[in-house]
Protein backbone atom coordinates (compact mmCIF):
# COMPACT_ATOMS: atom_id res chain seq x y z
CA UNK A 1 0.00 0.00 0.00
CA UNK A 2 1.45 3.35 -0.93
CA UNK A 3 1.79 5.75 1.72
CA UNK A 4 -0.57 8.32 0.61
CA UNK A 5 -3.75 6.03 0.39
CA UNK A 6 -4.71 6.78 3.52
CA UNK A 7 -3.76 9.95 4.84
CA UNK A 8 -7.21 11.16 4.79
CA UNK A 9 -9.11 13.36 6.71
CA UNK A 10 -10.93 16.50 6.06
CA UNK A 11 -13.16 19.19 8.04
CA UNK A 12 -14.29 22.60 7.46
CA UNK A 13 -12.30 25.87 8.33
CA UNK A 14 -14.01 26.72 11.87
CA UNK A 15 -12.70 30.79 11.29
CA UNK A 16 -14.15 33.47 9.02
CA UNK A 17 -12.46 35.55 6.16
CA UNK A 18 -11.92 39.08 7.43
CA UNK A 19 -9.96 42.43 6.27
CA UNK A 20 -7.17 43.02 7.94
CA UNK A 21 -6.64 46.68 9.96
CA UNK A 22 -5.09 49.06 7.90
CA UNK A 23 -3.24 50.45 11.15
CA UNK A 24 -1.30 46.83 12.14
CA UNK A 25 2.22 47.21 12.69
CA UNK A 26 4.59 45.07 10.79
CA UNK A 27 6.51 44.79 13.65
CA UNK A 28 3.90 44.95 16.82
CA UNK A 29 3.05 42.41 19.16
CA UNK A 30 -0.02 40.75 20.49
CA UNK A 31 -2.58 42.12 18.46
CA UNK A 32 -1.96 40.90 15.22
CA UNK A 33 -4.78 38.50 13.58
CA UNK A 34 -5.49 37.86 9.96
CA UNK A 35 -8.58 35.23 9.75
CA UNK A 36 -8.74 35.46 6.08
CA UNK A 37 -5.92 33.81 5.11
CA UNK A 38 -7.06 30.66 7.70
CA UNK A 39 -8.36 27.56 5.78
CA UNK A 40 -9.63 23.81 6.86
CA UNK A 41 -8.03 20.39 7.94
CA UNK A 42 -6.17 19.33 4.73
CA UNK A 43 -4.78 15.97 4.42
CA UNK A 44 -1.79 16.64 5.82
CA UNK A 45 -3.14 17.91 9.20
CA UNK A 46 -2.32 21.37 9.71
CA UNK A 47 -5.19 23.88 8.15
CA UNK A 48 -5.14 25.41 4.71
CA UNK A 49 -6.40 24.23 1.37
CA UNK A 50 -8.05 20.77 0.64
CA UNK A 51 -4.63 18.96 0.13
CA UNK A 52 -2.01 21.92 1.62
CA UNK A 53 -1.31 23.19 5.11
CA UNK A 54 -1.24 27.18 4.16
CA UNK A 55 -0.58 30.28 5.55
CA UNK A 56 -2.85 31.06 8.19
CA UNK A 57 -2.03 31.15 11.55
CA UNK A 58 -4.70 30.64 14.56
CA UNK A 59 -5.44 33.57 16.60
CA UNK A 60 -3.97 34.20 19.86
CA UNK A 61 -5.76 32.00 22.69
CA UNK A 62 -8.43 30.81 19.83
CA UNK A 63 -8.86 27.19 19.55
CA UNK A 64 -10.63 24.54 17.35
CA UNK A 65 -11.69 21.20 16.80
CA UNK A 66 -12.58 19.69 13.38
CA UNK A 67 -13.62 16.54 12.10
CA UNK A 68 -14.95 14.55 8.84
CA UNK A 69 -15.69 11.60 6.67
CA UNK A 70 -13.96 10.76 3.39
CA UNK A 71 -15.17 8.22 0.90
CA UNK A 72 -12.29 6.52 -0.91
CA UNK A 73 -11.41 4.28 -3.98
CA UNK A 74 -8.02 2.36 -4.91
CA UNK A 75 -8.02 -0.27 -7.85
CA UNK A 76 -11.09 -0.90 -6.91
CA UNK A 77 -10.51 -1.00 -3.42
CA UNK A 78 -13.49 1.03 -1.23
CA UNK A 79 -12.57 2.12 2.21
CA UNK A 80 -13.61 5.20 4.65
CA UNK A 81 -11.66 6.98 6.91
CA UNK A 82 -12.23 9.48 9.99
CA UNK A 83 -10.31 12.72 11.52
CA UNK A 84 -10.25 15.03 14.52
CA UNK A 85 -8.12 17.98 14.48
CA UNK A 86 -7.66 20.50 17.25
CA UNK A 87 -6.07 23.75 16.61
CA UNK A 88 -4.40 26.18 19.35
CA UNK A 89 -3.32 29.81 18.69
CA UNK A 90 -0.40 30.37 21.63
CA UNK A 91 0.31 33.63 20.54
CA UNK A 92 -0.01 36.22 17.19
CA UNK A 93 2.23 34.08 15.06
CA UNK A 94 2.62 30.61 16.47
CA UNK A 95 0.17 28.09 16.55
CA UNK A 96 0.21 24.35 17.62
CA UNK A 97 -2.00 21.27 16.68
CA UNK A 98 -2.53 17.94 16.72
CA UNK A 99 -4.99 15.54 14.62
CA UNK A 100 -5.67 11.56 14.74
CA UNK A 101 -6.59 9.50 11.59
CA UNK A 102 -8.61 6.18 11.35
CA UNK A 103 -8.88 4.51 8.24
CA UNK A 104 -11.06 1.26 8.01
CA UNK A 105 -12.73 -0.66 5.30
CA UNK A 106 -9.37 -1.86 3.91
CA UNK A 107 -8.89 -4.71 1.59
CA UNK A 108 -6.23 -7.13 3.71
CA UNK A 109 -5.02 -8.79 0.51
CA UNK A 110 -3.96 -5.37 -0.83
CA UNK A 111 -2.17 -4.33 2.56
CA UNK A 112 -2.33 -7.00 5.14
CA UNK A 113 -4.76 -4.95 7.08
CA UNK A 114 -8.36 -3.43 7.28
CA UNK A 115 -7.84 -0.53 9.25
CA UNK A 116 -5.03 2.04 9.96
CA UNK A 117 -4.20 4.62 12.50
CA UNK A 118 -2.41 7.30 13.06
CA UNK A 119 -1.42 10.66 14.42
CA UNK A 120 0.19 13.69 14.73
CA UNK A 121 2.27 16.88 16.03
CA UNK A 122 1.78 20.28 14.02
CA UNK A 123 3.66 23.64 14.70
CA UNK A 124 3.47 26.60 12.18
CA UNK A 125 5.18 30.19 12.59
CA UNK A 126 4.28 33.21 10.91
CA UNK A 127 7.77 34.68 9.17
CA UNK A 128 6.12 37.83 7.62
CA UNK A 129 2.63 39.41 7.94
CA UNK A 130 0.28 40.31 5.32
CA UNK A 131 0.43 43.99 5.12
CA UNK A 132 0.25 46.92 1.97
CA UNK A 133 2.14 44.80 -0.63
CA UNK A 134 3.80 41.85 1.39
CA UNK A 135 2.44 38.57 1.24
CA UNK A 136 1.61 36.16 4.58
CA UNK A 137 4.88 33.64 4.96
CA UNK A 138 4.67 31.04 7.42
CA UNK A 139 6.92 28.12 7.89
CA UNK A 140 5.70 24.59 9.33
CA UNK A 141 6.54 21.87 10.85
CA UNK A 142 4.87 17.80 10.86
CA UNK A 143 5.89 14.80 13.61
CA UNK A 144 3.79 11.99 12.80
CA UNK A 145 3.54 8.00 14.20
CA UNK A 146 1.35 5.30 13.74
CA UNK A 147 0.79 2.81 11.01
CA UNK A 148 3.95 2.79 8.49
CA UNK A 149 1.77 3.98 5.64
CA UNK A 150 0.57 6.90 6.85
CA UNK A 151 3.76 8.16 8.84
CA UNK A 152 5.63 10.69 6.96
CA UNK A 153 7.58 13.94 8.42
CA UNK A 154 7.19 16.75 6.90
CA UNK A 155 8.80 20.90 6.37
CA UNK A 156 6.71 23.26 4.18
CA UNK A 157 7.01 27.42 3.42
CA UNK A 158 3.58 28.87 2.28
CA UNK A 159 2.13 32.09 1.79
CA UNK A 160 -0.85 33.78 0.68
CA UNK A 161 -2.42 37.17 -0.49
CA UNK A 162 -5.22 38.03 -0.78
CA UNK A 163 -7.57 40.76 -2.74
CA UNK A 164 -11.23 42.62 -2.40
CA UNK A 165 -12.89 41.96 -5.43
CA UNK A 166 -15.83 44.52 -4.84
CA UNK A 167 -18.13 45.94 -2.34
CA UNK A 168 -21.12 43.82 -3.61
CA UNK A 169 -22.51 40.65 -2.55
CA UNK A 170 -21.40 38.21 -5.32
CA UNK A 171 -17.46 37.72 -5.65
CA UNK A 172 -16.39 39.59 -3.27
CA UNK A 173 -12.91 38.66 -2.62
CA UNK A 174 -9.79 36.44 -3.79
CA UNK A 175 -6.98 34.99 -1.82
CA UNK A 176 -3.72 33.28 -3.73
CA UNK A 177 -1.93 30.82 -2.12
CA UNK A 178 1.52 28.96 -2.57
CA UNK A 179 3.86 26.60 -1.14
CA UNK A 180 6.83 23.98 -0.98
CA UNK A 181 6.52 21.22 0.93
CA UNK A 182 9.74 18.45 1.48
CA UNK A 183 8.11 15.12 3.52
CA UNK A 184 9.95 11.83 4.50
CA UNK A 185 7.94 9.19 4.77
CA UNK A 186 8.38 6.02 6.83
CA UNK A 187 7.78 4.00 3.64
CA UNK A 188 8.89 5.00 0.02
CA UNK A 189 11.73 7.76 -1.46
CA UNK A 190 11.40 11.27 -0.17
CA UNK A 191 8.70 13.95 -1.72
CA UNK A 192 9.25 17.26 -2.97
CA UNK A 193 6.05 18.96 -4.16
CA UNK A 194 4.89 22.36 -4.33
CA UNK A 195 1.30 23.96 -5.19
CA UNK A 196 -0.74 26.72 -6.21
CA UNK A 197 -3.91 27.38 -5.03
CA UNK A 198 -7.00 29.55 -5.09
CA UNK A 199 -10.25 30.44 -3.24
CA UNK A 200 -12.74 33.09 -4.12
CA UNK A 201 -15.73 34.71 -2.04
CA UNK A 202 -18.79 33.98 -4.35
CA UNK A 203 -20.78 35.35 -1.48
CA UNK A 204 -20.91 36.56 2.05
CA UNK A 205 -19.14 33.49 3.95
CA UNK A 206 -18.97 30.92 0.83
CA UNK A 207 -16.10 30.01 -1.08
CA UNK A 208 -14.89 28.17 -4.06
CA UNK A 209 -11.49 26.69 -3.08
CA UNK A 210 -9.21 24.81 -5.13
CA UNK A 211 -5.67 23.48 -5.45
CA UNK A 212 -3.19 21.53 -7.72
CA UNK A 213 0.79 20.13 -6.34
CA UNK A 214 2.91 19.57 -9.20
CA UNK A 215 3.95 15.88 -9.35
CA UNK A 216 6.50 14.07 -7.49
CA UNK A 217 8.33 11.35 -9.36
CA UNK A 218 7.15 8.71 -6.86
CA UNK A 219 2.92 9.99 -7.49
CA UNK A 220 0.71 8.27 -10.34
CA UNK A 221 -1.24 10.82 -10.18
CA UNK A 222 -1.05 15.22 -10.18
CA UNK A 223 -2.39 16.12 -7.04
CA UNK A 224 -5.49 18.44 -7.29
CA UNK A 225 -9.07 19.39 -5.55
CA UNK A 226 -11.63 21.46 -5.82
CA UNK A 227 -14.65 22.16 -3.37
CA UNK A 228 -17.17 24.28 -1.51
CA UNK A 229 -16.14 25.86 2.09
CA UNK A 230 -18.72 27.64 4.26
CA UNK A 231 -17.18 29.76 6.97
CA UNK A 232 -18.25 31.83 9.93
CA UNK A 233 -16.58 33.04 13.36
CA UNK A 234 -17.77 30.22 14.92
CA UNK A 235 -18.69 26.93 12.69
CA UNK A 236 -17.50 25.51 9.25
CA UNK A 237 -18.49 23.35 6.49
CA UNK A 238 -16.89 21.90 3.61
CA UNK A 239 -17.44 19.01 0.87
CA UNK A 240 -14.88 18.53 -1.52
CA UNK A 241 -13.73 15.77 -4.38
CA UNK A 242 -10.03 15.70 -4.61
CA UNK A 243 -7.15 13.31 -6.37
CA UNK A 244 -4.95 11.81 -4.20
CA UNK A 245 -1.04 11.31 -5.73
CA UNK A 246 -0.99 7.45 -5.09
CA UNK A 247 -4.88 6.65 -6.29
CA UNK A 248 -6.84 5.61 -9.08
CA UNK A 249 -9.59 7.18 -8.01
CA UNK A 250 -10.95 10.68 -6.44
CA UNK A 251 -11.69 10.87 -2.82
CA UNK A 252 -15.18 12.69 -1.91
CA UNK A 253 -15.49 14.37 1.70
CA UNK A 254 -17.78 16.32 3.89
CA UNK A 255 -16.72 17.98 7.02
CA UNK A 256 -17.72 20.44 9.73
CA UNK A 257 -15.84 22.64 12.59
CA UNK A 258 -16.37 24.75 15.21
CA UNK A 259 -13.71 27.77 16.86
CA UNK A 260 -14.13 28.76 20.26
Amino acid sequence: MRLAMALIFFAGPVTAAAAEPANQSFFGDGNYTNIASIGLVTTLGPTGLFQNPTSGITPKNAFSVESCMAFKENNGDHFQANGVLATYGVTDWLEIGGYGLFVYGLDPAAGGDSTLKSGNFNMRARLVRELNGLPEITIGGIASFGDDPLVEQSLYVAASKGFTLNDGQFLKSARIHGGIRESWPDLGDNITTAFVGLEVEVVSNLFVIGDVNTRDGSFIRTPWSAGLQYKSSAFGFSAAVLQDPNETRETYYVGIGVSY
